[in-house]
């Protein structure tokens, strides 16, 4: 995909695309709910700042293709929590159907089966300050992402308030 296809494709999450000497910066705007996927390469910086989150990398050293990775991956593992959420409300419903209609002996009878599929592995994300309280439990791997490193060249923080007006 090209920096313009990532670029359309992302839209609706207001992005922006800046670089700064030998800095890139890709910022988005994510739901407060969301859960933010942390980068698996440790030189993609994350930095939440007021409401937008920006992955900041060095040009010579990670791919910009690495970084809208990470994005996509936050979107649909934010999107299949809410299809979930979405579908267990609908069981829950059908289940006080249910409820409502059968005697005690017919619900002692109810089953659940599901399908098996081959069980993917859990990504390690980290919660924003804004978890949805509502969203379903699962247990995700939590680690506190790396604080970010001070560069004597470039201040990855001040170019990105410099361009935030």
């Amino acid at each position: 995909m090209t920096i313009q296809d990532n670029l359309k494709e992302f839209a609706p999450y207001n992005i922006d695309f800046k670089i700064n000497n030998e800095w890139f910066v890709v910022g988005v705007e994510f739901s407060k709910k969301w859960q933010i996927i942390v980068p698996q390469n440790n030189l993609i910086e994350h930095i939440e700042k007021l409401d937008r989150h920006y992955y900041c990398a060095p040009l010579s050293d990670v791919e910009v293709d690495e970084v809208f990775d990470c994005i996509r991956e936050t979107i649909s593992y934010n999107k299949d929590m809410e299809r979930k959420i979405e579908l267990f409300q609908e069981k829950i419903n059908e289940l006080q159907d249910l409820f409502s209609v059968l005697d005690y002996d017919e619900l002692c009878t109810i089953e659940f089966k599901t399908k098996k599929k081959k069980k993917k592995n859990k990504s390690e994300i980290h919660k924003t300050e804004g978890d949805n309280d509502n969203m379903l439990k699962e247990e995700p791997i939590l680690y506190d992402t790396l604080p970010i490193k001070e560069q004597e060249e470039t201040n990855i923080e001040d170019f990105i308030d410099n361009n935030e007006q």
